[in-house]
Parts: C-alpha cells; structure tokens; sequence
C-alpha cells in the first residue's frame, strides 16, 4: 500500500508507451486494490536486460540499439501535453536551483563540485526549458528491455512526467555514458535524426551539471562505497563536458564514433 501512488504511476506511464508506439510496449491489463494490496498488471514480451545485452554486443550494434531507444523516446516525448501538464513541466524548472541546494546543503560533497556549480552559475540567467514533455524519468539501460528480434521495450516507469527532455538525456548521461557512450550516441541520433540544435546542448550540458551533484549526491548518501563511486562519476561528468566548458560531450565528437557509425551503416544497422 505505501507504494500505491509509484505502482499507479507506472501503469498509467505504460499506458502512454502503448499509445505513443504501440509495438515496442507492454500492454497495462489492470489496477487494483484487493485486501491491502495493490495490483498492477501487464502483458507483453520484455526479453532481456539493455544493460547486459550492450556489454556483450559490439560497438556498432550498441550505437544502432541506441538509435531504436531514441526512436521510442522521441515519440513518447511527441504526445501532447494539457494546459495543466504544460504549467506543471514549466514549475519543475523553478526547482533546478532547489536541487543544487539540497546538494549543498544536506548530501555528501564531491572534491570537484565547483565546476559543476560555477558551470551553473554562469549560464543559469540564460537557462529555459528545452521542450515541454513528457519525461519518462527511467532512461538506463536496467530499466530498458531488448527482445530476441532486436526491439525494444522501454518498461513502465514511476517516475515519469511532466518536465524537460533533457532531463532524460541528463540521465543518460549519468547512468550510461561511462560505459556505453556508442549506445548514448545513438539514442541522440535516432532522436533528433539531423543537426541536433544548439539550445539543445546548452540544456543538456546544464542538466548534467546538475545531475553530477545532486543525482549523485543522491546515491552517494548509502555508504562509503557509494560515495566513492559516485565522485568519480561525478568528475566522470565534469571530464564528457571538459570541465563543462564545452556543451557538446566528447564522446559525441569522437573519431571511433564515425568509425562506429559507418561500420552500423556498412551493417544495414
């Protein structure tokens, strides 16, 4: 029962994927409550974990794969928004410097974390939302599937709504970009599929600043270990966007992503 408002949130997001692209969701059958339990469920083929299907695949399917989440993700960011999801996306941006608060003043803080925040500073007079959406707040690849055929299955998330897009590609950052950066590659190409525009990288580059403190000031408050973890993924962050003086990461500008990118094109990928 105390997680009845997260499951509920889930099953009205998977109720959204299906709309915004029917073939690469799962089906929302039911919500219940029965006896103090709540019950939500699907239907559908999930196939396996993107986190370990990337690490076993190579560089060039990881980007092509990638290019099929930022298909999905687009369309499900491509849904209209009401008058009343509209102003509640514009109010989430009014608790951008609330979360570097919060980091400042209650989480663990990292050695590095004035880049990050004179990053902030200096673009925040500046700073808007991007584009007002649907954020589907879960984008990692252990909460996306892969199915025997190669489609993908984004499952149902409870903690979307509405907000900025680029709070989801500051997530990717976050949780991906270490280790899958041909995979974060194409999820912006199948997204943007063209000139990716530069009010988009500017956001980009600010969320992840933001995520570099507070998202993992978040995870380093469980323990030591944590801690440690997340600093150097902190400084992880900090170093894609050169000390977050460039707003175009560099795993985006490199050499072996063009070599990846035409082996996937050589591959029909």
């Amino acid at each position: 029962m105390k997680l009845k408002d997260r499951i509920k949130r889930a099953y009205v997001c998977a109720g959204r994927l299906k709309q915004s692209d029917p073939e690469n969701a799962l089906i929302p059958l039911s919500f219940k409550e029965k006896r103090g339990q709540i019950n939500a469920v699907f239907e559908g083929d999930c196939g396996g974990l993107l986190q370990q299907f990337l690490k076993m695949v190579p560089a060039s399917v990881q980007y092509a794969q990638g290019k099929k989440v930022g298909r999905i993700l687009k369309a499900f960011h491509t849904q209209p928004l009401n008058a009343q999801q509209l102003k509640r996306a514009d109010m989430r941006q009014e608790h951008f410097l609330e979360r570097l608060a919060a980091y400042i003043s209650s989480m663990p803080r990292f050695v590095h974390e004035q880049i990050a925040i004179d990053a902030i500073s200096r673009r925040f007079g500046s700073y808007g939302c991007f584009r007002p959406a649907m954020r589907y707040g879960q984008l990692r690849a252990d909460r996306i599937c892969v199915r025997d055929d190669f489609s993908t299955v984004l499952l149902p998330s409870c903690v979307f709504g509405p907000g900025d897009v680029c709070e989801d590609f500051a997530l990717l950052e976050t949780m991906s970009a270490g280790s899958f950066p041909f995979y974060c590659a194409g999820v912006l190409d199948g997204y943007f599929v063209g000139e990716i525009p530069t009010a988009f990288w500017v956001s980009f580059a600010l969320q992840s600043a933001l995520y570099s403190l507070w998202r993992c000031g978040k995870t380093a408050m469980i323990s030591k270990k944590a801690f440690e973890l997340m600093q150097a993924e902190s400084q992880r962050i900090a170093d894609d966007f050169n000390g977050f003086k460039d707003p175009v990461p560099k795993w985006y500008l490199s050499k072996a992503l063009n070599r990846v990118k035409a082996e996937a094109l050589k591959a029909g990928l």
